[in-house]
């Protein structure tokens, strides 16, 4: 939605201190915004809050797609277009602890409403979206959500495998996940409950790993080599005119990615 920003290293950390962002789909909680003025949800200083509103038009008119998105990509060049980073070698890894605190309203009183939060897009030779995880509420009414995660499987057209974890997640509540790639080897792992206080980097294991699920494990192999990719994160919504009305707020804690 909107135009694109484009941040420099360093600058994170004063977004929170208005008006350094004056844009309704993208705001940092601070002394002068702590509470949503879409859902009424409460924002923590430093916070971020992503809103997508339903949009019959798709998304931004620079980037035409079917469904409208907030959300942030990985540029290590700043400015450049393209990933440059090979799922199938190194260690690559994005980790996040966030919350959605609205979803859309179904017209016909069926409609699931969802929003993809992580992705590892790819460009050469993908022409796809090797992974994507998407959180929903599946059923108009309910209190909980749902995961579910999707990865193709070729870099042309590779027919997508879905997984989904067992999880019960109240409308509201953080949520962590960590989707790691090791030497090709897929991991993305979800924690529900987040402990009071993470330990370690920002997947918060804490001192009992029953609150950690694997929500998908899937290795890609040689066709992918070569490649260029990058990661995104934010707010991509599945959702459209025909079917819902409103739009979808996710506000994150923390974010973390990195390569070695």
């Amino acid at each position: 939605m909107g135009t694109p920003i484009t941040l420099q290293y360093g600058q994170l950390q004063n977004l929170a201190r208005p008006p350094a962002v004056a844009d309704p789909y993208l705001a940092f909680g601070s002394a002068t915004l702590t509470v949503s003025p879409n859902s009424g949800a409460a924002i923590a200083q430093g916070e971020s809050l992503l809103w997508c509103p339903v949009d019959a038009n798709g998304g931004s008119p620079n980037d035409p797609t079917p469904h409208p998105r907030s959300e942030g990509r990985e540029q290590r060049i700043i400015g450049g277009a393209s990933g440059d980073w090979d799922i199938t070698t190194g260690t690559h890894w994005q980790s996040g602890v966030l919350r959605v605190t609205r979803f859309c309203s179904p017209l016909n009183g069926t409609g699931q409403s969802r929003t993809v939060w992580n992705q590892v897009h790819g460009k050469v030779p993908s022409t796809g979206l090797p992974i994507i995880s998407v959180i929903r509420k599946a059923t108009p009414g309910s209190s909980t959500v749902e995961l579910y995660n999707i990865v193709r499987t070729t870099p042309a057209s590779g027919a997508p495998v879905q997984q989904s974890a067992s999880i019960s997640i109240p409308v509201g509540a953080s949520y962590a996940y960590d989707c790691r790639i090791v030497n090709g080897l897929l991991t993305l792992r979800v924690a529900h409950p987040v402990p009071a206080v993470p330990v370690g980097d920002v997947f918060p294991f804490g001192a009992d790993p029953g609150n950690v699920q694997v929500l998908h494990s899937y290795q890609f192999d040689g066709t992918w080599a070569g490649g260029t990719n990058y990661f995104k994160a934010g707010n991509y919504i599945q959702d459209d005119t025909t079917t819902h009305t409103g739009g979808i707020e996710v506000i994150y804690q923390r974010l973390e990615w990195g390569h070695s």
